[in-house]
């Protein structure tokens, strides 16, 4: 994220990931000093988005607001510009095999920002690149848990015993 918030001189860069309906976490984020960071927070009204995030609309869609004071915008969108300071921005959806994990959303604090064909169409390759890399990171993380238990018992099986050994080992 902070490659792309350099790329872009944006203010805020975060990833979000979709917990429940209409819930959300900021898992990751680059920020310039002079803003408040929002890493952590636990977003309980996504409602800002004006999207239903499980519509197959959605999956090919992105948010783009170039000013914040001109645009036509809900009391939601409103309030959490206000609140973030947030003069422009751009959402994406992560998407991976039509199942929308999260978010990158782009924020200019400072100024509004007309966003160039070149700057949308590199935000959507790199959302698409990471959004694989999330899945595969996912897909990696299950296969460590079956390699370290039982399928049946969920019990830790011999690999990991031996693992914990060496490690134990090793300490000493």
């Amino acid at each position: 994220v902070t490659g792309i918030r350099e790329l872009l001189e944006a203010d805020r860069v975060t990833v979000c990931q979709f917990i429940q309906s209409e819930r959300a976490e900021i898992i990751a984020e680059s920020v310039n000093e002079q803003w408040p960071s929002r890493l952590g927070e636990i977003i309980t009204n996504t409602q800002w988005l004006k999207v239903d995030q499980f519509s197959p609309e959605f999956a090919r869609s992105l948010q783009v607001i170039e000013d914040t004071h001109k645009s036509t915008l809900t009391a939601v969108q409103s309030d959490y510009f206000a609140h973030w300071k947030v003069r422009a921005e751009v959402v994406l959806p992560l998407i991976y095999l039509e199942n929308c994990w999260g978010l990158v959303i782009v924020d200019y604090c400072q100024h509004p920002h007309f966003w160039k064909t070149e700057e949308l169409n590199l935000l959507t390759q790199l959302t698409q690149q990471t959004a694989i890399a999330i899945h595969q990171s996912e897909l990696y993380q299950q296969l460590e848990k079956l390699a370290n238990l039982d399928g049946l018992t969920q019990i830790a099986n011999r690999r990991q015993f031996d693992q914990a050994i060496d490690y134990e080992w090793q300490r000493l």
